[in-house]
């Protein structure tokens, strides 16, 4: 159906086929000048058990989908990271002064 969103299949014998999924974040203290970022960021890796699933024989699920059109909050391009990230990620929440901290899973 148009417009619905499905989890995407592929051909796989198991989810060490499929390759980790690097995210690049940029700290709180980064700063921009003309596009170029200043400061500190890091990356983590998804490995594919965060973000697949073996569904059948030789076939896979990828559990990211189409989010739509980009949209911001507070001013600043913002990505849902969902499940697979939750699964593949260690987070932190400081609620005090509203920052959240993330680092690969251990």
């Amino acid at each position: 159906k148009p417009g619905e969103l499905r989890p995407l299949e592929c051909a796989c014998e198991g989810l060490d086929d499929l390759p980790s999924l690097a995210l690049s974040f940029e700290s709180y203290e980064n700063w921009r000048v003309e596009g170029v970022g200043f400061g500190d960021s890091f990356i983590a890796c998804l490995p594919p058990g965060a973000f697949a699933e073996k569904v059948a024989d030789n076939r896979c699920k990828i559990n990211i989908l189409d989010g739509g059109l980009s949209f911001s909050v507070f001013g600043h391009e913002a990505v849902l990271l969902g499940q697979p990230a939750l699964k593949g990620m260690d987070f932190v929440f400081d609620v005090k002064r509203r920052l959240v901290g993330l680092s690969g899973a251990r």
